[in-house]
């Protein structure tokens, strides 16, 4: 890399609220921790896409979340690298827009902290029964339900990166014997046992809790469906983190219906802006938590330019960055 200032587009969007609201006071606050980098760039920001046709054909590195990716090499001449405002890209996918010669990462990891608390306490509502507490409440039903401790109960963890990472260590800190699945076999500080997805039937035998927090992509789409929940024992309980579209909903429905699953909790997109099965809606057993649990607007703005500075410092030594996406595997 040369000594020039890398021009740089952030691409807020208003309708995404102030969580992902990327302001020059939040570059120049987290600035402050990485001066050399930060003295290295020229950035610019835009608004809905009001400028973005206009300042794009500069750009070497776009900041955004949405933006239009019809013929991006040809409007982009310039355009090196693409960071995401979030964890997830799935609203980028498929990847063959992507020019070659442009590298994309992620905010993975900005989540974290957040995450790994909301997963414990989705995990500890599901050992003391609340969610069949709320489904009793709902009908005018009294019963006494009892539960034993956590500590020494088994959670499957599906997914193993920043947020499922923080997902185990908050589950280890509980007292819990954590299996995680990923396709790396990758092993982490606070999982016990790592095992590839192609065991994943097996490991889900031994589960009392599963908890997915995998990204959706082409493998994963569907990946939790009929057979997963036959193979998971009687009373246990399941806790989507991931995208909503991992879980074959009708097969959930059924196996909480049925009494298989003794509780699930699914966090899920606004169905006006993402369809899901309107079923969920009264499924027994079952909370919904909107998509929303992860957002800290005082905090995640800066966590994000937190990971992107990390980043930067890999893209400007020209190596891999440390949440960059892999084209294959889509995350």
């Amino acid at each position: 890399m040369n000594s020039a200032k890398h021009k740089v587009l952030v691409a807020n969007l208003r309708p995404l609220g102030e969580v992902f609201n990327i302001t020059p006071e939040v570059f120049g606050t987290v600035g402050t921790r990485y001066r050399q980098l930060a003295d290295k760039l020229d950035i610019t920001y835009d608004y809905d896409l009001e400028r973005y046709n206009s300042l794009i054909g500069e750009a070497e590195i776009l900041v955004g979340w949405q933006f239009p990716t019809d013929q991006i090499k040809e409007v982009a001449p310039k355009l090196k690298w693409i960071h995401l405002m979030g964890s997830g890209l799935d609203q980028c996918l498929p990847l063959d827009w992507l020019p070659e010669n442009v590298s994309l990462t992620t905010s993975a990891g900005a989540h974290a902290v957040k995450a790994g608390e909301f997963m414990a306490a989705a995990l500890m509502m599901l050992n003391n029964h609340v969610v069949q507490f709320i489904t009793n409440q709902n009908q005018q039903h009294f019963q006494s339900i009892y539960s034993s401790p956590i500590a020494g109960k088994t959670v499957v963890l599906v997914g193993v990166g920043g947020i499922g990472g923080a997902a185990a260590d908050r589950c280890k800190a509980l007292g819990m014997h954590v299996i995680g699945v990923r396709p790396s076999k990758k092993r982490h500080a606070s999982v016990d046992e790592t095992v590839g997805v192609e065991h994943l039937n097996d490991v889900l035998s031994r589960a009392d809790f599963a908890l997915i927090s995998a990204p959706l992509t082409r493998d994963t789409r569907g990946m939790f469906g009929k057979q997963q929940f036959a193979s998971m024992k009687r009373g246990a309980g399941l806790v989507n983190f991931g995208r909503h579209s991992i879980v074959d909903e009708d097969a959930l429905i059924d196996a909480l219906e049925s009494g298989h699953l003794a509780g699930a909790i699914m966090d899920v997109e606004n169905p006006d802006q993402v369809a899901w099965n309107p079923r969920l809606w009264t499924t027994p057993n079952l909370l919904i938590i909107p998509h929303c649990v992860t957002n800290d607007p005082p905090n995640f703005p800066s966590n994000m330019i937190d990971v992107f500075f990390r980043n930067l410092d890999g893209y400007l030594r020209d190596e891999t960055m440390a949440t960059q996406v892999g084209r294959e595997r889509e995350y």
